[in-house]
């Protein structure tokens, strides 16, 4: 079973299995929080926050709690609050989690229902 997989080496590889986006879905990328974003925000019990650095690689930390319990700031910042059992900001070094998000050339949030 495992001889019949396909296995690609090549990111270059990815994109011909697939089609391209089409205009629809491409129209729903934005580079901020609108209203809509808001109100599904508002609703969310979960949040998932990714980042990656090149020297230490890939951390993805799911949180969860109540809906709401992520803040809108403004239309490009959110307010995830820290948790019992996480370490206090002040303890946390540029090798820790948040420290590795601070830093990290690339990260992402997604939060969802």
């Amino acid at each position: 079973m495992i001889a019949e997989l396909t296995y690609l080496d090549d990111v270059a590889e990815l994109r011909p299995p697939y089609n391209s986006p089409g205009a629809l879905a491409c129209a729903k990328q934005i580079d901020r929080i609108d209203q809509h974003c808001r109100n599904f925000i508002a609703r969310s019990p979960l949040v998932v926050i990714g980042s990656h650095h090149p020297e230490r690689g890939v951390d993805v930390s799911p949180r969860g709690d109540a809906p709401g319990f992520v803040q809108v700031l403004d239309e490009h910042h959110l307010a995830i609050p820290d948790r019992p059992g996480c370490h206090p900001p002040w303890l946390r070094g540029p090798g820790s989690r948040a420290g590795q998000r601070l830093s990290a050339p690339y990260r992402g949030t997604d939060v969802g229902t």
